[in-house]
């Protein structure tokens, strides 16, 4: 139902209010279905390039003071999940050193990189967790 202009909107109108509240629900409740199957088809598109690619960005925690107070976040896009929402690893070395390697949905995308960078940050993250707990 496409309502282009005043005549469209008056049918339109009529239609609706012969429903009872009912119709009316299930009408939202099927709209909502059909909105949510179209931004997931989108999502799934717009994501597909992603997947097998690498990125990193400068992470910090809420306040940061000095240069000393960022370090790098890693990414690799794995596959999408059944949302069409990118899947993959991250990995990072905090500014107090802490180390974090998590598999899950990637919900913001730092800058691409070439895949040689990613694979020696993560050499580089493999050698230093093997290091502390030799």
């Amino acid at each position: 139902m496409t309502v282009t202009d005043a005549s469209d909107h008056a049918v339109v109108t009529t239609q609706l209010d012969g429903m009872n509240n009912d119709q009316l629900s299930e009408l939202i409740r099927d709209a909502g279905k059909i909105i949510a199957k179209r931004a997931q088809d989108i999502r799934q598109f717009e994501n597909e390039s992603l997947v097998g690619r690498s990125f990193k960005y400068r992470n910090s925690y809420s306040c940061p003071q000095e240069e000393k107070d960022y370090w790098m976040l890693y990414q690799r896009v794995l596959s999408l999940d059944h949302d069409g929402t990118p899947w993959g690893v991250t990995i990072q070395t905090d500014c107090y050193g802490k180390m974090e390697c998590e598999e899950g949905p990637i919900r913001s995308i730092g800058d691409e990189i070439e895949t040689e960078e990613f694979d020696k940050a993560a050499e580089k993250f493999r050698e230093t967790v093997s290091f502390r707990l030799s």
